[in-house]
């Protein structure tokens, strides 16, 4: 993840520093509210910044722009406070102490891009392998206000989705795949189904056998293999496990995929 440094669009040093001396919690979402999508689009995010700078040190004190980091419409992330001094966003101390704080440009009425929404989530992963992992919160969480506004509150509820563990049945196909070094040859590019599960569908598709000539089969010639042992959808629905509702998005997905293949 790309961040855009505080010089990028400030020239103004903070008033002093406060450091992370009570520990790390959560990652708190905010909206910008004031400065809004439109006003992004009409202006840049630069002007925007320096805009809540002035509001924040001049107006209200503050020693720095209340916002560790602030997140745009396109998806790009600007340094605000940065990693290393504490936020002020929250109002409330023990927030501020603890957890670190990141802004969409966004105001009521609005709706979150989904380069903006992939970029949350991009800084949520960097900002728990940096210490803040207790998870996600909104500004409403610790004070009786509307930010981060419906759309960003009900993402910070979002549990992640986890990849599904290979089952122990699926272990030795696996294995063989692996060593017949079809990996390196059938790839997924939207990312949408486990290793173990392209395997198995390898598998019943005969390209696993010793005798199969690996490699000069593309993913075109195996997606012609599909349609002329089962549908797309059988075959799918079936290593996904058909019968919950996370499998069936699962199978859905893998649909997609191999639509998107055929047109390789």
């Amino acid at each position: 993840m790309n961040i855009h440094p505080r010089s990028s669009w400030s020239d103004r040093t903070p008033l002093g520093e406060l450091h992370w001396d009570y520990g790390k919690r959560y990652v708190v979402v905010h909206w910008t509210a004031g400065p809004s999508a439109a006003d992004q689009e009409q202006w840049g995010t630069p002007a925007l910044l320096v805009g809540m700078e002035h509001f924040h040190m001049d107006r209200k004190g503050g020693w720095a722009i209340f916002y560790n980091f602030v997140v745009d419409q396109e998806g790009e992330v600007w340094e605000g406070r940065g990693w290393n001094m504490r936020g002020g966003a929250q109002g409330v101390t023990e927030s501020d102490r603890q957890d670190i704080s990141i802004a969409a440009i966004l105001a009521p009425g609005e709706v979150p891009s989904a380069a903006m929404l992939n970029a949350l989530e991009a800084f949520h992963a960097v900002a728990s392998d940096r210490g803040w992992d207790q998870g996600k919160k909104g500004h409403m969480d610790f004070k009786p206000k509307a930010c981060p506004g419906p759309d960003l509150y009900a993402w910070t509820k979002q549990e992640p989705v986890m990849p599904e563990p290979m089952p122990e049945w699926a272990r030795p196909t696996f294995e063989k795949a692996v060593a017949a070094g079809v990996f390196s040859q059938y790839t997924d590019p939207a990312g949408t189904v486990e290793a173990w599960e392209l395997a198995i569908f390898l598998e019943r598709l005969g390209l696993l056998d010793p005798e199969a000539p690996h490699d000069h089969v593309d993913l075109a010639t195996a997606v012609d293999l599909a349609d002329t042992k089962a549908t797309r959808a059988e075959n799918l629905a079936t290593l996904a496990q058909k019968g919950s509702a996370q499998a069936q998005a699962r199978a859905d997905s893998a649909h997609t995929r191999l639509n998107k293949l055929r047109e390789v």
